[in-house]
């Protein structure tokens, strides 16, 4: 009876431990992420080809680094220059100063691509917080999380390209596999449509 109690508290112990290890890696993972909003946008070619997809859109125009009809991360972003466009200068007042206001919307967001890098970032948490709940025993969560948060894959992970999405998109699908099939269908898909290369890991998910 004793042993069984030691045993429980040690458990109970080792479950509060590792809580309080992701909790730390989801601080420094937010906190870093911020200090990177601008890190690759002057050296990084790649970085604002995929940024600014979201405002080629809006355009009329194919994302330049993307398939057609592209990601989820693309239209958010365009959601995000759209609701900054109606609250700020939408006016129904005179239609040529309504093309005006979108256009001056479009070039403060071309200026500076830090809105939409933040829309990518919101999403990517909300995905790591439903990885996290979704993996019960948190140790496949937290052995991801490591991997995308070490230096060689780092510049990957706060970048704002959708390689990091795609490998949440595609970890969320491979857990649900067993538990909703027709759901981890709708992931893998998401991770396709944001790097089509992910369509060589179909034999995981089949």
């Amino acid at each position: 009876m004793f042993r069984k109690i030691v045993s429980s508290v040690s458990k109970l112990k080792n479950h509060r431990f590792l809580n309080l290890l992701i909790l730390a890696f989801l601080v420094y993972f937010i906190y870093s992420y911020f200090l990177h909003l601008n890190y690759h946008f002057f050296t990084g070619t790649d970085e604002i080809g995929y940024l600014s997809g979201p405002l080629l859109l809006l355009e009329g125009l194919r994302p330049n680094m993307s398939h057609s009809p592209t990601g989820i991360s693309t239209w958010l972003g365009s959601g995000v220059v759209l609701i900054d466009f109606i609250i700020n200068n939408f006016s129904f007042h005179n239609l040529e100063l309504l093309f005006e206001n979108f256009d001056l919307t479009l070039y403060k967001h071309y200026k500076n691509l830090a809105y939409i890098k933040i829309s990518l970032f919101v999403l990517n948490t909300f995905l790591l917080i439903y990885l996290y709940f979704l993996d019960k025993k948190k140790i496949f969560f937290l052995s991801f999380f490591v991997l995308f948060l070490l230096p060689e894959v780092s510049n990957i992970t706060f970048a704002g390209k959708p390689y990091f999405l795609a490998s949440v998109f595609f970890i969320i699908s491979l857990l649900l596999n067993d538990k909703n099939k027709f759901l981890s269908l709708i992931f893998y898909a998401l991770a396709i449509s944001e790097r089509v290369e992910f369509l060589l890991l179909i034999n995981f998910i089949c």
